[in-house]
């Protein structure tokens, strides 16, 4: 059987919440503004840091954010960010 609607976006607000909690170090923010100096384009794969997809396009942009950024795109748990 298909799973309730209301565990659908309970569980939806727990990964998202879960999400913009996550820590985002100084030196990895750091790492990833030099990558975007230098190549303009990063891919970030965040499979370990987000359960969902849904935490992945919010913890990329996130990042995008603090860096003055644009998520291009997100597939799966991977952001492509472009300066």
């Amino acid at each position: 059987p298909w799973p309730k609607e209301e565990s659908i976006a309970e569980d939806d607000t727990k990964s998202s919440e879960f999400a913009e909690d996550v820590p985002l170090s100084s030196r990895f923010i750091e790492s990833i503004d030099q990558a975007l100096w230098d190549h303009e384009i990063v891919l970030l794969k965040l499979n370990k840091v987000a359960k969902k997809k849904k935490g992945a396009k919010i913890i990329g942009g996130r990042i995008a954010e603090i860096l003055d950024a644009h998520v291009a795109q997100v597939i799966g748990h991977t952001a492509l960010l472009y300066r």
